[in-house]
């Protein structure tokens, strides 16, 4: 009777339980199905081609300083006016709207206990999210032997072509504000909104990676950056998400793709329509 007992327990355990769960399974997506991300991405493909509005305005000098220390363009310097301009910082208030709503546990609020659902569904959705300290070290152990080889092979790519150029502007790039912003975007809203539609596995993953690809066409540099980082941190965000492990991989692969990349293959940093008018017709 104890042998039968014995057998019945060892045929009932379950694959994903303990290191296997982090090793060979995929965990189950608890976001709902909601079509923004396609919205979203498709309408963000569209704006990065839109050629400049054909009209400019004159801003004050203060606004156009301002403009230009966050990144919009260099101070002083507005020529045109673009879509980007207007409809990026909309498609990012709706994204974080939807990630908001759809956020795991949402369904329970307004049911049952209110007490429960205040206390729990916060904490979870942090945690989820990968925006508390868990998962830390385990992400980073997923993450070093592709961070290594990442690194390894654009130091000998750059050192092919000799093109490897460090400066202080290097360590500057090791700043993880930008990075932990960018992958707040990529995995908050689009990976985990394309997780309900094709699953929390390798098919998620080359989609999105196919998807940042295109995002940074036609500048050759940046889609083959975003080839060699992106499926890794999605199959790492998926197993043990911690967006501060990722941004740390994003920051040094960054740093090193940007002084390492021979000029033919990184002209620019710009995408879509302005690296066409700054790359193939300033010439």
């Amino acid at each position: 009777m104890k042998d039968e007992d014995v057998e019945r327990q060892t045929l009932n355990v379950n694959p994903c339980s303990g290191i296997l769960q982090s090793l060979v399974c995929d965990p189950q997506p608890a976001t709902p199905k909601s079509v923004a991300v396609f919205v979203v991405g498709i309408a963000t493909l569209i704006v990065l081609w839109l050629p400049p509005l054909p009209f400019s305005i004159q801003l004050p000098q203060m606004w156009l300083d301002a403009l230009g220390a966050l990144g919009v363009f260099k101070s002083g310097d507005l020529k045109a006016l673009r879509w980007d301009y207007f409809i990026v910082p909309l498609l990012v208030v709706y994204a974080l709207w939807i990630t908001w709503k759809t956020r795991p546990g949402n369904n329970h609020l307004g049911r049952g206990d209110p007490s429960l659902a205040e206390s729990h569904v916060p904490r979870g959705f942090l945690h989820e999210s990968g925006l508390t300290g868990a998962n830390f070290w385990g992400a980073i152990k997923l993450l070093a032997l592709p961070t290594l080889l990442g690194a390894v092979f654009l130091l000998g790519f750059g050192a092919c072509c000799h093109s490897i150029e460090i400066t202080p502007r290097f360590w500057k790039r090791f700043l993880l504000n930008s990075a932990i912003f960018q992958q707040m975007v990529i995995q908050l809203f689009f990976h985990r909104q394309l997780m309900p539609w094709f699953g929390a596995g390798r098919k998620t993953a080359w989609i999105l990676t196919i998807f940042f690809a295109a995002l940074h066409a036609p500048n050759p540099g940046l889609m083959l950056g975003t080839l060699i980082g992106m499926y890794f941190w999605a199959r790492c965000y998926q197993r043990q998400p911690n967006l501060y492990a990722l941004a740390i991989s994003q920051a040094l692969l960054s740093a090193l793709l940007m002084h390492t990349m021979p000029k033919w293959m990184l002209p620019s940093v710009s995408v879509g329509s302005r690296f066409v008018e700054k790359v193939w017709f300033v010439q």
